[in-house]
């Protein structure tokens, strides 16, 4: 919280708790315990139960946040990061929660606006400052960034929704429902909330400063990296470092929550900086994979030699196999990756009679027609019958990777970020699984620096996972025993062990 500003309470009520009632009168289930209260306003249900010892606002929370659990019956528990990350922020402190791909960041301010009214709140509204498309780099020879189709906003939406919260975003047909402050949750753009006097002055009106409960900036360091980019560079630079200016347009304590997935350590002091986040509780789920080994690959002089063990794997199991994503640095390796692969395997590319439904590989890029998109999305959730995926970046937002055994970088991501996150995609069940990354020299020169030098570890560190995660958290570890690491960790292993 920035210095000088006053926290704001949960519910005037909380000042009464002291003690330890939760831990001493708590001996059934939560669950148990919530079913004998009111479904709305736990604080005051408290208080009319009249026990001997009233629980400190920590235990009430708990309670409220069981509650909220309890009616969804979908969600049984939350992971210890998005609890933290919830109690803090529902609690009235400012919290900078890095929770990477898994953890389940968007859940916590889903249903933040349930635990809200669970603790006193009427009519309580969640702000949420987060981008409305993913912007992907299909073509790395070019600076031109393209629109995913896949609206983040609506999925978010979607999700929401199907929990019960009431939510929309700005500029649509829900506009004037909005401004009555007939959602629990809004979700804007960065643009939309700190550039345009209509939703500016609506944060100032009777409504919102009654009503507003939280500020949500999910994933605010990716309009920090694409304000670097010249084609989208003067309006969310802007956006970026006026973000700040929330603060004065919002009631004064308001706490404000900034999520992300896999934002490096400058990006992230960017964030703190424009947010006024210097003494926020800070919530950390380390983004190693644990179960996900991880090798760095230079290519074979012809490239295509490189693919051979997924033909093979691909002949040997056929459906049996895990999903395999293979991604590429642009459209022309996409088509050239695919064709390969076609040819290789003639026959042994279909199971059964030959239709694209059939078929155990595919491609997948933004202009992807959505029937063929769809039969991809079914199979890396095990639905489908395509079991190794072509893809560029665009496969990523909005997808359930349950299904993926090994992702295949076709030469390195422009940035530590994006590496971060394609290893992420493996091994989601938490089996076993490889994220491998390939490259030639010639083509670290159209990449970040901070992967170049990843890749040619001139920094000393020999091991590939520690060199990635020093870019995430300040003490990152390998994974033991060695050969189950990375590729430099198991050249060096001196058990007699493999996979």
């Amino acid at each position: 919280m920035a210095a000088g500003r006053e926290k704001r309470p949960v519910d005037m009520d909380c000042a009464i708790f002291s003690g330890g009632w939760f831990h001493a009168h708590l001996t059934a289930s939560p669950t148990t315990i919530v079913e004998l209260l009111p479904r709305k306003n736990i604080v005051r249900s408290l208080i009319a139960v009249n026990m001997a010892t009233a629980p400190s606002e920590s235990e009430v929370t708990d309670l409220a946040i069981a509650s909220v659990l309890a009616e969804l019956g979908s969600i049984s528990s939350l992971q210890p990061e998005q609890l933290e990350a919830l109690k803090s922020f529902v609690g009235g402190k400012d919290v900078l929660a890095f929770l990477p791909t898994g953890v389940g960041k968007d859940l916590v301010y889903q249903i933040a606006p349930m635990v809200f009214e669970k603790l006193g709140r009427v009519n309580p509204i969640v702000i949420v400052v987060t981008p409305q498309v993913a912007l992907i780099k299909e073509d790395q020879n070019t600076e031109d960034l393209h629109l995913q189709p896949v609206d983040l906003m609506e999925n978010q939406i979607r999700e929401a929704t199907a929990i019960g919260v009431k939510a929309a975003q700005l500029g649509g047909s829900d506009d004037e429902g909005i401004a009555q402050g007939e959602f629990q949750l809004v979700l804007g753009g960065p643009e939309r909330w700190v550039l345009e006097d209509e939703w500016r002055e609506m944060l100032s009106s009777a409504v919102y400063q009654e009503n507003l409960a939280g500020v949500v900036v999910d994933e605010a360091h990716l309009a920090y990296k694409w304000s670097q980019q010249s084609k989208y560079q003067s309006e969310l630079r802007e956006a970026f470092y006026r973000l700040g200016e929330l603060r004065s347009l919002v009631p004064e304590g308001t706490p404000i929550l900034a999520l992300t997935e896999s934002a490096d350590l400058k990006s992230v002091q960017k964030v703190r900086m424009v947010l006024e986040m210097e003494d926020a509780h800070v919530v950390r789920a380390s983004p190693n994979r644990r179960n996900v080994r991880l090798g760095l690959v230079p290519f074979p002089r012809d490239k295509t030699v490189s693919l051979g063990w997924i033909i093979d794997e691909i002949r040997d199991k056929g459906l049996d196999m895990n999903c395999i994503i293979i991604y590429c640095r642009h459209l022309k390796a996409v088509n050239k990756v695919f064709s390969h692969l076609k040819y290789e395997l003639g026959a042994d590319a279909w199971v059964g009679e030959k239709v694209s439904s059939n078929m155990l590989i595919g491609i997948y890029f933004s202009a992807t027609l959505d029937k063929y998109k769809d039969r991809i999305r079914k199979s890396l959730v095990g639905e489908g019958s395509c079991r190794v995926v072509v893809a560029t970046g665009a496969l990523g937002n909005g997808i359930d990777f349950m299904n993926v055994g090994k992702v295949v970088m076709y030469g390195p991501p422009e940035n530590m970020e994006n590496i971060l996150q394609m290893v992420s995609r493996a091994g989601r069940d938490g089996k076993k699984a490889d994220a491998v990354l390939y490259y030639k020299d010639e083509q670290l020169a159209k990449v970040d620096k901070a992967v170049k030098a990843f890749v040619e570890a001139k920094s000393g560190e020999t091991c590939i996972r520690k060199r990635l995660l020093g870019h995430f958290e300040d003490s990152p570890v390998s994974v033991e025993p060695d050969h189950n690491c990375c590729t430099s960790c198991h050249r060096a292993c001196k058990c007699a062990g493999d996979r």
